[in-house]
């Protein structure tokens, strides 16, 4: 029986948030902290419904916990940003908020443009791991 790889991540952030096996029982859907040990010590598998409420639990993400890297690609996050532009300009056109004369796909590229410039000169670690958490969704 070998330990699981997500163990030692969610080990690490139960000390740093000071809790106890205890406070994962219903997370893992038991009814002692026996039943959370035999997780953590492989015993049991854990399913995908309980790695995400683990996760939910310790306040991460499923990826932390496993150790996932997810890779920064712009040109993905340009992608999911028009899409989502240009649903809110089709909104904001309907609802007499703002009108566009010309093509609103350029309008749509100017904003993903500026936001795309903006995320990326920042060196802010959350905005990261947000983007990061976004891409791999």
């Amino acid at each position: 029986m070998s330990i699981p790889d997500w163990v030692d991540k969610a080990k690490k952030i139960i000390k740093d948030k000071g809790l106890k096996q205890e406070d994962l029982i219903d997370a893992l859907g038991v009814t002692t902290q026996s039943g959370v040990s035999h997780y953590f010590t492989g015993k049991y598998p854990l399913d995908i419904e309980q790695l995400v409420k683990l996760s939910k639990s310790l306040n991460t993400d499923p990826n932390t916990l496993l150790d996932f890297e997810v890779e920064t690609d712009s040109t993905q996050i340009k992608s999911i940003l028009n899409t989502i532009i240009e649903e809110w300009l089709v909104r904001f056109n309907q609802m007499g908020w703002a009108e566009y004369t010309s093509d609103p796909a350029a309008m749509r590229d100017l904003i993903a443009d500026d936001i795309m410039k903006q995320l990326f000169n920042q060196k802010d670690d959350k905005m990261t791991s947000l983007i990061k958490k976004t891409v791999a969704n």
